[in-house]
């Protein structure tokens, strides 16, 4: 298993400049860490769990979280 993050990481520094390691490591931990944290919430609202602090009176579907959700992060992801 080593040899295989050894083998990976020389590869990385040898065919990428630290500028663009630099920008490449600071995006995917920002977006990782950003959509990351927001899974427990999702999580505890489908559950139920947070429909007595809800002050919005309609309630969330299933399709319409799933609308709200997966359209930024495939756009964050893969654009």
């Amino acid at each position: 298993m080593a040899s295989i993050i050894e083998s990976g990481w020389l590869y990385l520094i040898t065919h990428f400049s630290d500028f663009q390691l630099a920008c490449l490591g600071s995006f995917f931990l920002h977006e990782s860490v950003f959509f990351l944290s927001g899974l427990p919430f999702i999580y505890l609202e489908r559950a139920g769990w947070l429909k007595k602090y809800k002050i919005q009176m309609k309630n969330n579907t299933l399709e319409a979280q799933e609308k709200c959700i997966i359209p930024p992060a495939a756009v964050s992801f893969w654009c």
